[in-house]
């Protein structure tokens, strides 16, 4: 009659003992009864004996087989890769080394923890010295006198970590024990696939008679459990609210929870949060649960404790389907399970041959097979328009547990959500454009965000079509990891005619025009993820311009802001003029601050707002407006040719939409002779194209006017009156 030890099926094993005290043997009995397998057996020996091979010694006057110990390191880091690997696929290990201390046994007990596994040291009872050394003489692999009396000073009889004394290796084995649930007369509720939809499963949770109360199940029967198949999480709107009930609820006794793939990989990026990865649904989830504030640590200690299967009466639940119930197979295929083949079929036919002793119940895939009373699936299209379900057991078993009483007692509600047809990010044609070169992003120091710039060669080369609305969203644009826009300010707006941009307006068309000043254009967004405002320019998020906004925005501001965005999730942009960034036009020092030009909220359909609404926030944070004035067209066009300031926003009356940007004659003029050295004269006339790369794009029909109309020599001999007049008349001639 052999003693039991019990240990979890979600183990690490951790044998401690002196040489010759009995652990192989007690290995070697524990394989014999069938209750551990060589494939869970690691040994410091046996891959000694792999790296250094088997050598001969005399011993006491006998021909003995020793093994090399010069490459210890390369041994335990051999033995803690394996383990590493057994481990991170939550595979039950035990470890047959020395271990005799626990300094030499904290290295495994923190990879149990880190993959969230039980831990337990056998402590081989201490042998008189004498029987040991005796044993020791008669081993394959004697360890030598010597050795057992220096390992003999150094062995810990006892542990902080959880364990026990082996006095009789010859007569104890484990007793594993797989993940169950204490359940009464059947009262258990199975629940499916959910994906974050809140709404539908507490609808769900009525109709099985649950109520939610702070966040936790309840149920007027005590007695009753609910079981979770995991994927609660990720497509849907509320994974975060979702995944705290279900947390609770376990915390609270209330229900079981499976751990599926979609928090298997909220628990690999909530576990590194440094470099998060993932499907654009996983790393939005992740993010949410940033924004909450919500402890890692804490969700982390109850993800990875999640069991991947559990066993009840005749029933086996795990996440996916399965071809083979085997309780030591790898996590893997119990949360991700088998692709494009037909494992409820599979797992019928292993069960007809004896491979399957229970009746498997799973979600993660739809029913591949709806004639089989073998195995049962609780996925139903749960979000690509399909519906959530449970499955109440006592009712199945009561009913005869066969494919007539499933059917017969599953519960549903209907979904509308489909996710591959959701709107689809704007991180997919913008991480398109940047193979394509035609747009980069630098991240924040968070590495949540990314801010969004179109390259020079977009102007150029006039490229503009090859990203749609996409590429002209690119000039300032924050997405976050998942593709949600944190920060959205004006998309790209064409000089007038540029592009065809105005070329409808006739003359006597009543239009918005607004003062463009001539300043830098700078966003303050709130960023969701450390909680502060958020101040951006076009391509940065710490840069000398960044800092120009911050001096402008006092404490006073600072706080009217955060109350702003408490109730307003928009994106704010102004003109901003500083006094060490100078400018064209030389603003006196009234002028300098910051300028509201826009708001525009963060859903990448958002229009900005009219100007009127633009007055409203204005006044509501005390900021300062160019002015907005309406005419015609016609008499927009005269007041540029006098105006003395960089230009007008025209903007449609009717749609709100911006038209065009107009610039002044005079602002263009001062402008381009300000850049016309010498040396760019003369590159100008002699490779105009390549000069045309190096300047803004508002002047590439002026350059080509200039080397159309005159020629280098002409040009150079204009006095500074003549060639500001030259260029004047080009800039005002109309196309």
């Amino acid at each position: 009659m052999y003693n039991k030890i019990k240990v979890s099926r979600n183990s690490i094993v951790v044998l401690s003992g002196l040489p010759a005290s009995g652990k192989s043997t007690f290995i070697k009995n524990n394989i014999n009864e069938g209750v551990i397998s060589k494939e869970m057996v690691l040994s410091m020996d046996e891959i000694r004996k792999k790296i250094s091979g088997v050598s001969f010694v005399f011993q006491n006057g006998k021909l003995k087989k020793s093994v090399n110990q010069e490459k210890n390191l390369l041994v335990f880091q051999v033995l803690m890769k394996e383990l590493e690997g057994r481990a991170s696929e939550k595979m039950f290990s035990i470890l047959d080394i020395t271990s005799l201390t626990d300094k030499s046994r904290s290295s495994f007990f923190k990879l149990a923890d880190k993959y969230g596994l039980d831990f337990k040291v056998l402590i081989f009872d201490r042998l008189p010295l004498e029987e040991l050394i005796e044993r020791d003489k008669e081993r394959e692999y004697p360890a030598d006198e010597d050795v057992i009396l220096r390992l003999s000073k150094e062995f810990q009889e006892d542990s902080k970590y959880p364990y026990e004394i082996v006095n009789k290796p010859f007569e104890t084995l484990l007793q594993i024990e797989k993940p169950t649930m204490d359940i009464k007369d059947n009262k258990l509720d199975v629940v499916g696939d959910l994906h974050g939809q809140l709404k539908l499963f507490k609808e769900l949770m009525s109709k099985l008679g649950w109520d939610i109360k702070n966040n936790i199940l309840e149920h007027q029967d005590k007695d009753r459990k609910i079981l979770f198949l995991g994927d609660w999480v990720d497509r849907g709107e509320d994974s975060v609210t979702l995944h705290k009930i279900i947390r609770n609820s376990v915390k609270a006794n209330r229900a079981y929870a499976i751990l599926g793939n979609h928090e298997d990989r909220l628990l690999k990026n909530l576990s590194e949060p440094s470099s998060p990865r993932g499907s654009i649904a996983s790393l939005k989830t992740f993010l949410d649960f940033k924004k909450e504030n919500i402890s890692f640590k804490r969700e982390v200690k109850f993800l990875k404790k999640l069991p991947v299967f559990i066993e009840f009466d005749k029933f086996v639940f795990c996440h996916a389907g399965l071809q083979i119930f085997n309780p030591n197979a790898p996590k893997n295929e119990f949360v991700y399970g088998f692709r494009a083949m037909d494992t409820d079929g599979i797992y019928e036919e292993a069960t007809k041959k004896g491979l399957n002793e229970k009746v498997l119940i799973h979600g993660h895939v739809e029913a591949t097979n709806l004639d089989t009373n073998f195995s049962f699936s609780l996925e139903r299209g749960s979000c690509v328009g399909g519906e959530i379900v449970a499955l109440p057991m006592d009712k199945f078993i009561a009913d005869g547990a066969d494919r007539e009483a499933f059917e017969k007692n599953i519960v549903s509600v209907k979904t509308e959500l489909n996710y591959k047809s959701r709107n689809v990010s704007v991180l997919t044609p913008l991480n398109r454009l940047t193979k394509e070169k035609l747009v980069s992003y630098k991240e924040d120091p968070s590495g949540y965000l990314k801010i969004w710039k179109y390259s020079k060669s977009v102007f150029f080369k006039n490229l503009w079509n090859e990203g749609g609305n996409v590429l002209l969203k690119a000039r300032g644009l924050v997405t976050d990891l998942a593709g949600e826009i944190v920060v959205h300010p004006f998309d790209k707006v064409f000089n007038y005619k540029e592009n065809g941009a105005g070329k409808e307006l006739k003359d006597d068309d009543k239009v918005q025009y607004i003062q463009k000043l001539n300043g830098f254009l700078g966003n303050i967004s709130f960023n969701p993820y450390t909680n502060k405002i958020l101040y951006t320019t076009t391509g940065s998020f710490n840069s000398d311009f960044v800092d120009y906004i911050k001096y402008f925005v006092d404490k006073e501001l600072e706080i009217k802001l955060f109350k702003f965005f408490s109730k307003n999730k928009v994106t704010l942009s102004f003109e901003v003029i500083h006094p060490e960034d100078p400018h064209i036009i030389d603003y006196p020092e009234e002028m300098q601050g910051l300028h509201l030009i826009g708001v525009r909220g963060l859903n990448p359909k958002d229009k900005n707002y009219p100007e009127s609404e633009v007055d409203k926030v204005a006044k509501e944070l005390g900021l300062r407006r160019p002015y907005v004035k309406v005419d015609t067209f016609g008499n927009v066009k005269k007041l540029l040719k006098e105006l003395k300031d960089e230009g007008f926003m025209v903007r449609d009356l009717k749609t709100n939409e911006y038209i065009c940007k107009t610039k002044s004659p005079y602002y263009l003029t001062t402008k381009f002779i300000g850049r016309m050295s010498k040396g760019n004269v003369k590159f100008m006339f002699n490779n105009p194209l390549a000069f045309k790369e190096r300047i803004d794009e508002e002047f590439y029909t002026l350059v080509d006017k200039i080397v159309l109309k005159t020629n280098e020599q002409e040009f150079s001999s204009m006095d500074s009156v003549d060639r500001i007049e030259f260029i004047r008349k080009l800039i005002e001639e109309e196309e």
